[in-house]
């Protein structure tokens, strides 16, 4: 009984997350188009995600997130097992807890331009994959 709480937190906490993640998406994009590029001199705290690891994770994270999208799955349990998995694995994957990752998530997200400059890395590696699929085909 205890397993469905913690199973239910956990998607909790996993659907505030991409939607604080969908929002900042959004903005990014939105920034994208109306603000110059500029150099950022800021030193990233050492307890930080480095930006090149960050944009590798929110790369991941985003396929992960098509991947759920289109699995369409109805059963609330296979949901929440499926997005669980997806997320360890890409945490696995890149040596990083989940703590780490929302912390530096938190850090990037208050950085707006660090963070924009970094989405529009994640977006070019988004269609670098996707040509290299469709070339596969």
């Amino acid at each position: 009984m205890n397993h469905n709480t913690d199973n239910d937190c956990n998607l909790i906490e996993i659907q505030m997350f991409k939607k604080q993640q969908y929002f900042y998406l959004l903005l990014l994009i939105i920034m994208i188009g109306s603000s110059s590029c500029g150099i950022n001199t800021e030193k990233i705290p050492s307890d930080i995600l480095p930006q090149k690891k960050m944009i590798v994770i929110l790369t991941d994270v985003q396929i992960a997130e098509a991947a759920l999208q289109i699995r369409n799955t109805t059963l609330a349990d296979s949901i929440i097992n499926f997005e669980l998995s997806q997320y360890k694995f890409i945490f696995k994957k890149n040596n990083v807890s989940a703590a780490v990752f929302k912390k530096s998530f938190y850090y990037y997200t208050d950085r707006p331009e660090i963070m924009m400059e970094m989405y529009k890395e994640v977006i070019s590696a988004l269609s670098k994959k996707q040509a290299e699929a469709v070339k596969a085909k």
